[in-house]
């Protein structure tokens, strides 16, 4: 497995700073469609509240092709990113996630993690939808 830190510094220290411990960090792009589905992370995958922590680290797509649904085959919320950011978060065992390809290239950062600073986590959380509140999924 390669450490990509020397490679990114300033991406490895930002993520280093979350209030959480970081296992490992997965770089994914798809070549063809990826289903509906949710991705089984053990460590958080009990929490109730959003934890699945991505990075859109390139994306030439021209239109949003990564989505979100509450059940199989529900209605799609497209992911769309505010212009100063490329972190998302979402409720991995209530969301559903999936991608078209639409024959453009894009990476996103994945990040396996496990003991969440609640506290401080919310806090981002909270500060992230008052900040982005037209980009928020929220259940009530």
């Amino acid at each position: 497995m390669k450490d990509y830190s020397t490679e990114f510094p300033e991406m490895r220290a930002f993520i280093d700073s979350l209030p959480f411990k970081t296992y490992r960090i997965l770089f994914q792009s798809n070549y063809g469609e990826i289903s509906e589905h949710r991705d089984g992370m053990v460590y958080t995958d009990h929490l109730p509240y959003a934890c699945a922590v991505r990075f859109m680290f390139y994306d030439s797509n021209t239109e949003p092709n990564f989505y979100f649904c509450k059940s199989l085959k529900g209605d799609r919320t497209y992911l769309k990113l505010p212009n100063e950011t490329n972190a998302f978060v979402y409720n991995n065992p209530k969301l559903y996630h999936a991608a078209h390809y639409l024959g453009k290239f894009k990476i996103i950062a994945h990040l396996v993690i496990d003991k969440i600073d609640e506290e401080k986590w919310f806090k981002i959380l909270e500060d992230s939808i008052a900040a982005y509140p037209d980009y928020c999924m929220i259940e009530q």
